[in-house]
C-alpha cells in the first residue's frame, strides 16, 4: 500500500503552566507518536523547538504563563481537521495554531535565532540606523477603495 501524499505543517502549542516541564515533554512525545502513526512515517516530525515557560501577553483561562513548543511535521492533509479537533479537546493544551509551511521555506528558524534577530533590530532602532516608515494612512486607504469601484 502506497503512503498517502504528505504536506508539511507547523504547529505551535501552548501548554498549561501547571504541568511540570517533564510532563510537557511527555505530552510532546505522545503527540509526536500520534503524528507518526497517522502519517505512517516514523520520521514524520522534522523539527522540534522547546521554548520553555513564557509569560502570556494576556490571560488565557486565568493563566498568565505557559509552555511553548513548535513542531514541524509531514502529515496527510485530509487528517488535519480531525487532528486539530483532538488538540482542541486536550485539556493540557491552552492554545495551538497549525499552518501549512510554504514549499520554498526549507529550513526552520529556532526561538534563539528569532530573539537574536529581534535584538539586532532593536539595537539598530535605538542607534537610529533603522527607520520604520509609516505603512499607510486613512486617506490613502480610502483612495484605493474608490479606485476599485
Amino acid at each position: 500500500m502506497a503512503k498517502p501524499s504528505l504536506v508539511h505543517y507547523e504547529t505551535m502549542f501552548l501548554f498549561a503552566p501547571e504541568l511540570a516541564e517533564t510532563a510537557v515533554k511527555k505530552e510532546v512525545e505522545t503527540l509526536k507518536k500520534r503524528i507518526s502513526k497517522i502519517s505512517k512515517d516514523e520520521k514524520a516530525v522534522t523539527f522540534e523547538d522547546f521554548w520553555g515557560k513564557r509569560d502570556l501577553e494576556y490571560p488565557i483561562e486565568k493563566r498568565t504563563s505557559g509552555f511553548y513548543i513548535v513542531l514541524q511535521y509531514n502529515f496527510p492533509p485530509q487528517e488535519v481537521r480531525v487532528f486539530d479537533e483532538e488538540l482542541r479537546l486536550d485539556q493540557n493544551i491552552l492554545r495551538h495554531l497549525t499552518i501549512k509551511v510554504p514549499s520554498d521555506e526549507k529550513t526552520p528558524i529556532t526561538y534563539k535565532e528569532v530573539m537574536e534577530e529581534y535584538q539586532e533590530f532593536v539595537d539598530e532602532k535605538v542607534a537610529g540606523k533603522r527607520k520604520v516608515r509609516k505603512i499607510s494612512n486613512r486617506k490613502e486607504t480610502l483612495d484605493i477603495k474608490k479606485k476599485r469601484k
